[in-house]
């Protein structure tokens, strides 16, 4: 209906929010429906004074429901006003609800009054705790809802009401059934009766029923999903235990029954498939090995129990639909269920199911995802049942253990369809190793060991490793990632099977012993022709290169595994004969020699390579020193093979010539690595000077700057590492520790921590630095050559006899030369040398007994006032003063950037590390202020992040400050006295931020006041809006003794129904789905605070508030709900809420030519004028006609009174024209037209309708009038 300033904007269509608001609609439905149960169950349980008021209700509400049946006939036959909209179906599902709940009422009633009152029915007879109450009451009640809901089904079909009534008469039944539960739990005899039972089925299958006649697809999902799920949930709530879920045996049936009509649309029957076979899962799950009860009547026990018989009942059920290609989960959930069966059970779905798998693998329509899904699910239960029968010693038909037989017969034959369908093509190269992963997960792997089990597993991987390989023989690449499966298959076997079997005392078993070993050497005599063609990525840099491959990496690992932990003096026993100690370092050599080949020792490799052996290398020497400690002579033997291949590979890196940028970030990283390793030493410093000598002389002649930074650190590593007990060998370093003085040690880093011949390493380090910089003519890294001078100065540092003298000189020297050389990268480590020398230097100011104050105290505030400071200094420019941009790169972030900002790496660390120093890491000595301090430097940062604009940082900062402020409250107003203080005022800074942040919002703002969508504004202000209030509301409680709890649910109702408002009539999806469920819960939260009668009229509200908000989804998003018929139409409510009009009023068309005489082309843009005039011949005739064979065909002439309403319209041809003068074409299809030919059909005098596409992909209806002004939302 039309208000005083026009018509009002309809929505057509909205493609861009359609799954939201597809989502929205069902979410409502659902949450809907189930606080429609819950207002419902506390209607039904009320307890009254005398059972004459269960009379008196039934009457009250069914004479409600007659009226509104009177009042929509007196509507339809035109002699009261029409109301069109969805008013009548609002009056509709009141009807429907106050029927049902008449006819509960009053068929109980009639039966108190037929007993207790006339007794005319024998007293007595009932079995449950109400002993007047007999069994078949359960079936009255029953009967007594069919009735009222079919009823309004007649009355919905006659009236030709729309979706809100549909759902509520398809809903009824379901909350019906969930509301009576506890109530006929009562009243039936102990356990499930069969009138009960059948009741439950009753009412369930009904509302499958209903929704099909109905016609909605929507309701149906629901209908069937509920049906389904009611038996789990009344296992759970009432006391009937697992017989309830023999209540889902005959639900299954029906509806596979109905999924056999082909006239049902099959997408809505595949949907519900799925769910349907999920629940049968959970109910197997559930109820395996117990017997099937229905009714109270045994019908079977174990081991066809009831977890067999649901298997049975979905194999049965749904055999015919499946085969008629319409419920695909069927086969899949299917051979999922086997895994829930025991016994014999068991053994019988095993064959069904293997069978069924080849049945289906080679029917030529079988969808290849039904397939591989059925054989996924097949593998998965014989996982489960493997898990299940491992401790089990069940004999199946008195022939073969049940375990033996998922072993050694199952897994076979699953292996074998593996390949099969591998080479069929239709499965994943892949799957076979997949599948001996999951042979590798089970019990008799990983628990039991099993060696005959653990072989096949073995074997299966390598077949898959074999048939790759074989596969790729006319392929140029193999992806490794493809080995993958197969390689963790045989990893976790061998290791499981092998030494992870050990028990105390050792073993000798030689399959024990050597499985590692010979997987090891199995893996790389299959994958050795692929070796060129194995990478991760052809066009990838160093993913495309052979020696980052898997194989590879899992025979590296399977050697190290059996030198270290395979053949280690816990696993091999001392009966074992054999030389273990020489195996050992033959496989340590063997591996080494690998890494070297791969590496490039015989031939040219790439950087990659090289560094897969570095991070060998690294990796040998570190499990040799913590897990083995070989003798001097081991030692000196696996060093030396380590050498040999570091200064091959050297040696053949020599002749490589100039490299790539990538390949020379490499060779850094290979450099780094080895660095790291020298600090594993075995054999006391042969293995650490040779690497320290190779890496000095390689960074310094290839100018890896990075990495000649890095030396000093790691002598200095060496020589703690050399006193921390490592390496129980001294060969180098027990020389050095003869030489007088520098064999001592020094106190720089502590006492007896770091020896002083550190300094000798050092010395060499700065010989090799300066005799190759002589050479180096044009330095990459200018500040490479003063490096020494900083080893000089750490030599000094060492050798002093206190070393807390030099951090502040090194850090006051440091600080000069950069801003002296331009090299601003050491800012980066200023604050933290700073701290350490505010140590140091406190450190001695304490033991002179200068100050009290404690070292950490002041070497914390140094750091942060260094950081801040530096950060001041950065940001005016005073770091860059002394740069020389012809000289220094000034454009790398390492070097601080060209230009200062607030926002680069440099200033955002220098900040992160002052506030830091103040706020999280405070000293005890300043507990005291801590409180203020925080406060103030949180204002600080406040000011910061708004000055910078950091939207997202201020967002944070609410949450700490909201904390900190709270802790200073609580320090300055905490009485111990009464235990009380101000604390929660703390709270109000979330309430006021929140509360500013939904006012930014509304005006599609931030908080910094820049334009915004104002979603992440909006959703965070709610959040800390609500939750200010409700942690202001509990505090304010503790402290004044009242209870002001509503007040959450009053601001909840308030800020979420100023998003519902907002959300649909500014298009903003954010608030619509906060508000879908915080509206109701709000509701009900406030109900409740106030009173249980109020929080039952909560409920109420709330429910309708859900379904109304679906109303508005659907209305909103152009949607509807979908037809249950294959060939069937979508059902979509009218848009308007209400429209009153008069007698007999029939629908005008729309005056053709009143359009086109509005349609003027001056009020448009020129180009689009010229378009039109352009297109006005051969597009608006075209237009014109279908528009109006649309309105004559949805359009009577008269209105005629007929008992059927909805009659199915004619269909209507597509419309395409070109658009902006060119070739584009755009298309309307007929359904679109007659959609928006149904919404102009009645017609608005004064106003022309106009179809509008907005950025959004919203179409929808506007109304100009004829004065040029449009009327819109």
């Amino acid at each position: 209906m039309s208000d005083q300033s026009g018509p009002l904007t309809t929505t057509v269509l909205s493609s861009s929010e359609m799954d939201a608001a597809k989502m929205g609609m069902l979410a409502s439905i659902i949450g809907g429906s189930v606080l429609l149960a819950a207002a419902v169950y506390y209607v039904t349980t009320v307890q009254v004074d005398s059972d004459y008021a269960y009379l008196l209700l039934g009457c009250l509400l069914g004479a409600t429901s007659v009226g509104v049946i009177v009042f929509l006939d007196l509507m339809k036959r035109e002699k009261i006003p029409t109301f069109e909209g969805v008013f009548p179906d609002y009056l509709g599902s009141v009807a429907v609800v106050f029927g049902t709940l008449s006819m509960v009422w009053l068929s109980r009633f009639s039966i108190w009054f037929l007993i207790q009152e006339v007794s005319l029915i024998s007293p007595d007879i009932g079995a449950g705790e109400v002993d007047w109450i007999p069994d078949w009451m359960t079936f009255v009640q029953a009967l007594s809802v069919l009735t009222a809901v079919i009823i309004g089904v007649w009355q919905t079909e006659r009236h030709g009401l729309g979706n809100t009534v549909r759902t509520v008469l398809v809903l009824a039944p379901i909350t019906m059934t969930l509301s009576v539960m506890s109530i006929w739990e009562d009243w039936t005899a102990p356990g499930l009766g069969m009138w009960t039972s059948i009741s439950y089925i009753a009412l369930l299958t009904s509302s499958i029923i209903i929704s099909l006649r109905l016609d909605r697809a929507q309701l149906f999902l629901i209908s069937a999903g509920s049906a389904t799920l009611f038996p789990l949930l009344l296992s759970s709530t009432a006391d009937f235990g697992i017989d309830a879920i023999g209540l889902l045996v005959p639900i299954v049936i029906i509806t596979g029954i109905t999924a056999i009509d082909k006239s049902l649309d099959r997408k809505m029957i595949e949907n519900s498939s799925g769910f349907v076979v999920g629940a049968i899962l959970l109910a197997q799950f559930i109820s395996a090995g117990e017997s099937f009860l229905f009714g109270g009547v045994t019908i079977s026990n174990p081991p066809y129990d009831l977890s067999f018989v649901l298997w049975a009942a979905l194999l049965v059920g749904w055999f015919a639909s499946t085969y008629m290609q319409r419920t695909p989960a069927m086969p899949i959930g299917l051979a999922l269920a086997i895994a829930m069966l025991h016994g014999e059970g068991s053994a019988i779905a095993w064959c069904v199911g293997i069978v069924a798998f080849g049945y289906l693998a080679t029917r030529d329509h079988a969808r290849d995802w039904v397939v591989i899904g059925t054989f996924v699910a097949l593998v998965a239960s014989w996982w489960f049942s493997s898990i299940i029968v491992s401790d089990s010693s069940e004999i199946l038909f008195g022939a073969i253990e049940a375990s033996d037989l998922l072993l050694y017969v199952i897994f076979p034959i699953l292996v074998i369809l593996s390949i099969w369908q591998t080479s069929e093509g239709r499965f994943h190269s892949t799957a076979v190793g997949g599948l001996a992963v999951i042979g590798s997960l089970t019990s008799a792997v990983l628990v039991d060991t099993d060696p005959i089990f653990s072989s096949l597993v073995i074997a299966a991987a390598l077949t898959s490793l074999f048939l790759r390989v074989r596969a790729s023989s006319d392929e140029e690449h193999v992806p490794t990632w493809e080995l993958f499966p197969s390689l963790l298959a045989i990893l976790i076997t061998s290791f499981s099977s092998g030494p992870a079997s050990v028990g105390e005392g050792g073993t000798s078993d030689p399959y024990v012993l050597f499985i590692l070993p010979l997987c090891a050497l199995a893996i790389h005599i299959i994958c050795f022709p692929i070796r060129e063609k194995e990478s991760w990525d052809v066009n990838g840099t160093w993913s495309a290169d052979p020696g980052t491959r898997l194989s590879l990496g899992a025979v590296f690992l399977l050697l190290l595994l059996a030198q270290f932990i395979g053949l280690s003096s816990d696993t091999v026993s001392d009966s074992v004969t054999l030389p273990i100690q020489e195996i050992r370092l033959f496989l340590f050599i063997a591996t080494v020699a690998l890494g070297a080949h791969e590496a490039g020792a015989f031939e040219v490799k790439t950087p990659y390579s090289r560094m897969m052996a570095a991070l060998g290398s690294l990796t040998l020497l570190f499990l040799t020193g913590v897990t083995d400690q070989p003798s001097l002579t081991g030692a000196i033997i696996r060093e030396v093979a380590l050498i040999s291949c570091l200064l091959a590979i050297s040696y053949r890196y020599k002749a490589t010539g100039n490299v790539t940028s990538e390949e020379r970030q490499t060779d850094s990283s290979v450099l780094l690595v080895l660095l790291i390793a020298s600090i594993f030493d075995i054999s006391g410093g042969l293995w650490a000077l040779t690497v320290l000598l190779v890496v000095a002389d390689r960074s310094i002649r290839y100018q890896h700057g990075f990495i000649q930074i890095l030396v000093a650190p790691v002598v200095l590593f060496i020589g703690v590492v050399s006193t921390s007990g490592f390496q129980n060998q001294n060969l180098v370093w027990g020389i050095l520790e003869q030489i007088p003085y520098l064999g001592g040690m020094s106190n720089l880093l502590g006492d007896n921590v770091l020896p002083r011949w550190t300094t000798i390493l050092l010395a060499i380090m700065c010989v090799i630095s300066v005799v190759r910089h002589r050479k180096i003519t044009t330095p990459k890294s200018e500040y490479t050559p003063y490096l020494p001078i900083f080893w000089i100065l750490i030599i000094i540092a060492v050798i002093v006899p206190d070393g807390r003298y030099v951090p502040p000189i090194l850090t006051i020297f440091g600080t000069i030369a950069a801003l002296r050389s331009g090299y601003l990268g050491w800012f980066w480590f200023n604050p933290f040398a700073a701290m350490w020398s505010a140590y140091c230097i406190m450190e001695m100011s304490v033991e002179s007994e200068l100050t009290t104050l404690e070292p950490y105290t002041g070497a914390l505030m140094t750091f942060g006032i260094v950081s801040f400071l530096q950060y001041i200094v950065y940001l005016r420019g005073d770091l860059h003063r002394w740069i020389q941009t012809d000289r220094v790169q000034i454009n790398d972030d390492f070097n601080l950037g060209e230009t200062p900002s607030s926002f680069s790496p440099f200033g955002i660390y220098n900040r992160l590390l002052g506030y830091s120093a103040f706020i999280l890491f405070p000293s005890e000595e300043m507990y005291d202020s801590l409180p203020a301090i925080r406060v103030f430097m949180m204002s600080i940062l406040a000011y910061d992040l708004y000055r910078n604009r950091l939207v997202i940082g201020l967002r944070i900062w609410v949450l700490p400050m909201t904390f900190f402020l709270a802790e200073l409250l609580d320090y300055t107003t905490y009485d111990p006295s009464t235990d009380h203080g101000w604390t929660h005022l703390a709270t109000l800074v979330l309430v006021i931020s929140g509360t500013y942040q939904l006012y930014k919002s509304y005006a599609f703002e931030n908080e910094i006041g820049e334009s915004d969508t104002g979603w992440a504004t909006g959703t965070v202000g709610t959040i800390y809006a609500l939750s200010g209030v409700l942690l202001f509301v509990d505090g304010h409680y503790s402290l004044q003794g009242q209870d002001l709890a509503a007040l959450s649910g009053f601001a909840m109702v308030t800020v979420f129904g100023h998003h519902l408002v907002l959300g649909f009539n500014r298009n903003d999806g954010w608030r619509r789905l906060m508000s879908l469920f915080g509206l109701p819960v709000g509701i009900i939260f406030t109900g409740f605070e106030l009173g249980e009668l109020f929080g039952i009229v909560a409920l109420f509200l709330a429910a309708m508030t859900m379904i109304a908000q679906g109303i508005m989804y659907s209305a909103r998003g152009g949607l509807g709900m979908g037809s249950v018929k294959e060939e069937g139409e979508g059902h979509l409510d009218p848009v308007k809420v209400l429209e009153v009009t008069g007698f007999g009023v029939t629908t005008p068309i729309l005056d053709e030519k009143e359009i086109h005489a509005s349609d003027e082309t001056d009020n448009l843009p020129p180009t689009i004028a010229e378009l039109e005039e352009e297109n006005e011949e051969n597009v608006m005739p075209l237009m014109e006609e279908t528009v109006a064979a649309a309105l004559e065909k949805l359009t009577p002439n008269t209105i005629e009174e007929s008992e059927t309403v909805e009659e199915k319209p004619r269909k209507v041809s597509d419309v395409r024209f070109p658009i902006f003068g060119s070739d584009l074409q755009m298309e309307i299809t007929g359904g679109m037209v007659s959609r928006i030919a149904g919404v102009v059909a009645t017609g608005n005098p004064g106003f022309v309708p106009i179809v509008r596409i907005d950025d959004a992909g919203v179409v929808s209806v506007q109304w100009e009038s004829t004065g040029g002004s449009n009327q819109s939302e």
